[in-house]
């Protein structure tokens, strides 16, 4: 027998914004967004406070048993929905959309707050790690993936190589980075990127004394430098170079050629290109050539190494 859905069952299905108790919703625990912005939301409080509600809050309705409680979960929209609370509103308006996972709904929330109040570096670092761990991530190659996640947050491939340098941060600078710290306390970012590549001990010991001493980026950049040679290692754009520098740098420009050849895949940058005279055509074939030629002799060194390691 086919259960007959309720009224508010059948309007949900419309797509039409509906009008929701707020008790019946609860956040999503598994969204990007782990800070909120005081001041920001306490604008946004007042300006619903004001002029209620303008944009609609997006949940999935729930059949959780262990949660009678609650009916709904957000998917994009809490700030709007802990805004509204504050303001003392009993209802909500929101949109009932349908997600087949967890996946999906982690990466509508993602997209969602991408575009809005931006999220801090690290719950962008976090998000896109957690991501690539995903089924929809795991056929994509490393390069690609950095491409979408630039797309998604409207930024540069190497900002998001930036992002992902942040989580081999000591976990007491990673610490150092919250926004909810006192302005004298935090770690700028600049300087986290710049000591990301370093061994955990190192950055703690050049955070530390950045923020003790509130130095000026130049400043703890110069220290991080003198500290790196005391230690007999590199620090950020050091200009003595050892084999593990050299790795770092052949890994960076193999993932920027990739990210860069990716765009020529592209119809309409491919067919441009072919528009070009003959005679350009025939040397770019050429370059082209040795290049992979190049890469070859690279790859096939690579394998060899492999293959003996194995025996």
């Amino acid at each position: 027998m086919v259960q007959k859905k309720s009224k508010a069952e059948r309007e949900e299905e419309t797509g039409k914004p509906i009008w929701i108790l707020i008790d019946l919703i609860r956040p999503f625990k598994g969204q990007p967004r782990i800070y909120f912005n005081p001041d920001q939301m306490n604008s946004l409080t007042g300006s619903i406070e004001e002029f209620d509600q303008e944009d609609v809050v997006k949940v999935r309705r729930l059949r959780d048993k262990k949660d009678p409680r609650h009916k709904y979960e957000l998917i994009d929209g809490e700030r709007r929905y802990l805004a509204c609370k504050k303001a003392g509103k009993k209802k909500i308006q929101a949109v009932v959309k349908k997600v087949k996972d967890l996946e999906e709904q982690f990466f509508k929330s993602l997209t969602a707050n991408a575009c809005r109040a931006g999220l801090t570096p690290f719950e962008e670092a976090l998000a896109i790690e957690r991501a690539m761990k995903m089924k929809r991530m795991r056929d994509l190659p490393a390069g690609q993936q950095v491409v979408m996640f630039s797309k998604i947050f409207g930024c540069t491939t190497v900002t998001i190589y930036k992002r992902l340098a942040l989580l081999r941060l000591h976990p007491e600078v990673r610490a150092m980075l919250d926004p909810r710290l006192p302005a004298e306390k935090q770690l700028s970012l600049a300087l986290a990127d710049f000591i990301s590549e370093n061994d955990p001990g190192f950055q703690l010991a050049v955070a530390k004394k950045a923020v003790e001493k509130k130095m000026t980026l130049n400043q703890a950049r110069s220290f991080a430098r003198k500290l790196a040679h005391k230690k007999g290692v590199s620090a950020g754009t050091a200009k003595h170079r050892g084999p593990h520098d050299d790795y770092r740098l052949f890994s960076s420009f193999v993932r920027k050629t990739f990210d860069q050849l990716g765009m020529f895949a592209e119809s309409a940058l491919r067919e441009n290109l072919l528009k070009r005279p003959l005679e350009d055509l025939e040397v770019m074939d050429t370059a082209l050539k040795e290049i992979i030629s190049r890469f070859t002799e690279l790859k096939n060194a690579l394998l060899t190494r492999r293959l003996l390691t194995r025996r």
